[in-house]
């Protein structure tokens, strides 16, 4: 009777609070990028520049053309499915020179805080929570390159409850 009490309990629990997820959406070379000097096409890693102290786990530093120093905007997009109801969304962003964040057709309030934000090991850091949504997401990323080298590194953490 207890044991079935206790088992009861546990799988109403389960059915209450569901699995969290998580998950991780980074910079590599599935994002799709229109840079300064492209059209369009896979972005490419990007040789790690010494000014560059921005470090992010499983993220790459990417940009259209390996060492491209044209100046001019990047358009960075990539697309991420999110199973269940968002818990939590923090991106870390760093870019040379500048950048703004949009989500889902959305700004999301997460653009550069000066013009060199790759010189912050974590990157920058916003909550874009109330962006993201259950089903299929588009993250964009804006990037003008001002002078020298150009590129966004990029990490997404994602929690839901599925």
């Amino acid at each position: 009777m207890v044991k079935s009490i206790i088992l009861i309990a546990l799988n109403l629990t389960v059915f209450i609070s569901g699995v969290f997820l998580d998950m991780r959406v980074a910079s590599d070379t599935s994002c799709w990028i229109v840079g300064p000097t492209s059209t369009g096409g896979n972005a490419i890693i990007h040789d790690r520049i010494s000014g560059w102290k921005t470090d992010l786990v499983d993220a790459n530093w990417i940009w259209d053309i390996n060492l491209n120093t044209t100046p001019g905007f990047g358009v960075v997009t990539k697309y991420f499915y999110i199973a269940g109801i968002v818990n939590s969304g923090i991106l870390r962003i760093a870019a040379d020179n500048r950048f703004t964040t949009y989500l889902n057709n959305v700004n999301a309030n997460c653009i550069s805080i000066s013009d060199n934000t790759f010189n912050l090991v974590d990157g920058v850091f916003c909550d874009v929570k109330s962006y993201l949504k259950s089903g299929l997401n588009t993250l964009v990323i804006s990037v003008e390159n001002i002078s020298g080298d150009a590129g966004v590194i990029f990490k997404l953490e994602v929690t839901s409850n599925y």
